[in-house]
């Protein structure tokens, strides 16, 4: 006992409250309520915790090896934000404001739920997160700002393939402690793949996907990587193109695909960039199947809502009958 404490209170008194304090604090279950710290094994979301997913009689995986500390996790990055929401939602404590929208994922709720973030230095020192996780090219004004605090941003590099992407999934397994999921969603991911494709690359199908402004992905892209995983031809990368460049309705109607795929994201109101692929021309450029409309998100992460966005497309070539090119 100090000599503060033994001028400010009897020594009855003294044993009284430092014992009522550990009673409380035994009683509460939190011992780190004597050291000042803030446990980090609570759940969260309504995901059951660690402790009481053991006391079921499961045996523990991998993923639930520390009960002691779950890595608190914040994203700065949109496809981030989802592939964590997919591994470890207990760990994950902030989002990007991004992923307050509408777009049709299967994390959405979930997403919804999590705080956003706008990327700015103040909100990470109120967090105070064990990782902060963004992409490869997103936050610099934030990553210049991080090292300041002794903090750092560990980036994912843009994944334009799929051996990036499966990649990806593992390191991000490893930071947030769940690299058994993370094998399983990549073996997920590449086996229904490899079922679509054997499925549709028979059908010796042209396709094109086309973005706003007329944005087209060549060899070298993930969309690229996409339509041939799935058994398709992507006609820009037939036609020479690498990386990305722009396509007009002149050049559609020249060199028609039999499919063109339209990626849509979910703003309010209309817009200029996609305005001009409403023009009565595209159904009659001859086509052999009508114009497909995908969720833009569930093409961008790679996540299991790919595969949402891979069923589509196989359900619309089978449902859809084929025509022939007009005169």
């Amino acid at each position: 006992m100090t000599k503060l404490a033994r001028h400010l209170l009897p020594r009855p008194w003294v044993a009284v409250v430092l014992g009522t304090t550990i009673v409380l604090a035994f009683l509460t279950g939190s011992v780190a309520a004597l050291s000042g710290s803030t446990p980090l094994a609570t759940s969260r979301g309504g995901q059951p915790d660690r402790e009481a997913a053991a006391a079921t009689g499961s045996p523990p995986t991998d993923d639930q090896a520390s009960e002691a500390k779950v890595p608190r996790l914040l994203s700065v990055n949109q496809c981030v934000d989802q592939m964590l929401a997919y591994l470890a939602p207990a760990s994950l404590i902030s989002v990007t404001w991004l992923s307050h929208g509408s777009a049709d994922l299967a994390v959405r709720e979930l997403l919804h739920r999590i705080p956003a973030n706008h990327a700015q230095i103040e909100e990470i020192l109120r967090l105070r997160p064990d990782r902060i996780i963004g992409g490869e090219y997103g936050a610099p004004g934030l990553q210049a700002l991080l090292p300041r605090f002794g903090l750092t941003l560990q980036q994912l590099p843009l994944a334009e393939d799929f051996p990036t992407l499966y990649a990806n999934w593992r390191l991000l397994g490893q930071w947030s402690d769940s690299s058994a999921t993370a094998e399983r969603i990549v073996t997920q991911i590449d086996n229904d793949l490899a079922t679509l494709r054997g499925e549709l690359e028979g059908l010796q199908i042209k396709a094109v996907i086309i973005n706003p402004n007329g944005w087209v992905a060549g060899s070298g892209s993930f969309q690229d990587a996409f339509l041939t995983r799935i058994g398709l031809y992507n006609l820009a990368a037939e036609d020479g193109l690498r990386g990305w460049g722009e396509v007009n309705l002149e050049s559609l109607i020249r060199r028609p695909p039999d499919l063109i795929i339209v990626p849509q994201s979910h703003y309010h109101g209309g817009a200029r960039a996609t305005q001009w692929m409403e023009h009565p021309i595209l159904g009659r450029i001859g086509q052999r199947y009508p114009l497909l409309v995908l969720d833009a998100e569930q093409l961008a992460c790679g996540t299991p809502d790919l595969l949402t966005a891979a069923e589509q497309v196989r359900d619309h070539l089978r449902t859809k009958p084929a025509r022939l090119p007009s005169p």
